[in-house]
């Protein structure tokens, strides 16, 4: 009954919608049918968008700082996770999923350029052997290092190689045992 209930012309009827939240309902109230309505990943990827800037900023931050070579792995291992899991859930194309895939490259090109570096150093001055020939702080240094990065990435392939027998393990979202119906295939494979 009252005013607000009869859209004036040339108003959007008095919504206070934000610009973006106006255009996604008029899309999808001016369409023809049920090709308009977004689906899941689509929203999800509408909701995103907002933080891949301040994301890929802040990521951007830390190759300047010059972070020790470890993080530079860690940091790219990270990224390539959350990739793939936004991959599966919002497609290649979302913009989220775009953002963390050229998060990972940088963090991973910044890893092999300080590999680079450090190996680099070593052979343009390499350090003289001790008397009793064992082997120079900095190649013990680089070993340790490398021994870490090993140990990350042995790390990283036990959380991935643990990850499928649980997610086989949760039901169907339509209340099904998903288990039964992955063995299930897998037998017909």
């Amino acid at each position: 009954f009252g005013e607000g209930s009869q859209p004036r012309e040339g108003s959007d009827g008095g919504s206070k919608q934000p610009p973006a939240a106006a255009g996604a309902a008029a899309a999808g109230a001016g369409g023809s049918g049920s090709g308009d309505v977004l689906g899941p990943a689509a929203l999800l990827d509408r909701i995103f968008e907002s933080i891949c800037r301040p994301l890929k900023v802040r990521v951007e931050q830390v190759p300047m700082m010059a972070p020790p070579l470890l993080l530079c792995y860690q940091l790219g291992q990270l990224t390539a996770f959350y990739h793939a899991l936004l991959a599966d859930i919002l497609g290649q194309g979302a913009a989220l999923s775009r953002t963390v895939d050229g998060c990972r490259e940088l963090a991973h090109r910044t890893f092999l350029e300080q590999l680079k570096a450090a190996g680099d150093r070593l052979l343009r001055s390499p350090p003289a052997p001790p008397a009793d020939l064992s082997p120079p702080a900095q190649v013990s240094q680089a070993m340790q290092l490398l021994q870490e990065i090993m140990a990350a990435h042995e790390g990283s392939l036990q959380a991935a190689a643990s990850t499928p027998p649980q997610q086989q393990q949760q039901p169907a979202a339509d209340g099904s045992d998903s288990s039964a119906s992955a063995a299930a295939a897998e037998s017909g494979a």
